[in-house]
């Protein structure tokens, strides 16, 4: 059986999360904001 339509859009929804990294590990968002420090630095 298929699942649910509720199940297909949290699934979604967790891809497209994942895959803007919105989520990232201390050493990741380090390694990111040295490789493009003004892309993730903003003004106060």
């Amino acid at each position: 059986m298929d699942s649910s339509p509720l199940d297909r859009i949290a699934r979604n929804v967790a891809e497209r999360y994942r895959g803007d990294r919105r989520l990232l590990t201390f050493e990741e968002l380090v390694e990111e904001f040295g490789a493009a420090p003004y892309l993730l630095a903003r003004n106060s």
